[in-house]
């Protein structure tokens, strides 16, 4: 089973695009985040992204292997080629830009998120890290169908009901508009999500010391 590494050098941002598979038009979040992050902090980050309620199983795709919660003991036990999600940086598991793996949230519905390494970037001195900085369309409901009972819903939601079976969707999913994506919004809920854990807290930039005042 892997081991966590000690992170090398300094941490870098990573400029990640992670988006839906199989909707559309394409549901997406770009997100900067720690290199020195590990994939159980990653899943904190996505949960935060999409608005998931953290209630279903997960799991990392990855070149290397894959991943889950270190906290399904008996997943992890019925399933040894997973290995545990705290024990992988995410500098190992996209070490290129334009490198990929995949997050699958709920076995049931089947959210596959695909993760790619768009831009590493130096982190900017007294910024905190992860922030969402662009996206496209509201997140999926819990629990709605997957990706083709989502768009179901979408579609139904756009053109209105045509029997009882499509007037209950709507009264059990509410009232939302599936174009809609709200950044500051989405930045506050990733904020909550992963406060007990902030990913990368940098220093403030340093002051200059300025011109010595002249003496009289």
């Amino acid at each position: 089973m892997p081991r966590k590494k000690t992170p090398k050098g300094t941490a870098e941002i990573y400029q990640l695009h992670t988006s839906l598979r199989d909707i559309e038009p394409a549901i997406w979040r770009r997100v900067m985040v720690s290199s020195h992050a590990d994939l159980e902090e990653l899943h904190t980050v996505i949960q935060g992204l999409f608005d998931w309620e953290d209630c279903h199983l997960h799991c990392f795709e990855t070149q290397i292997g894959q991943f889950t919660s270190s906290m399904f003991d008996e997943f992890l036990a019925e399933n040894p080629e997973m290995h545990s999600s705290s024990d992988v940086l995410l500098q190992e598991v996209l070490p290129r830009v334009n490198s990929k793996i995949v997050y699958e949230y709920d076995f049931g519905d089947g959210w596959e998120h695909v993760i790619k390494l768009e831009k590493k970037l130096s982190p900017e001195p007294g910024a905190k890290y992860p922030v969402v900085i662009a996206g496209a369309r509201h997140a999926p409901l819990e629990d709605c169908g997957g990706p083709f009972g989502y768009m179901d819903l979408a579609e139904i939601m756009k053109n209105g009901p045509k029997d009882e079976d499509e007037r209950g969707m709507l009264e059990w999913s509410g009232e939302f508009d599936p174009e809609e994506f709200d950044l500051a919004r989405c930045n506050k809920r990733l904020a909550g999500y992963c406060k007990p854990r902030v990913l990368e807290r940098l220093p403030p930039k340093k002051k200059s010391p300025g011109k010595p005042k002249k003496e009289e």
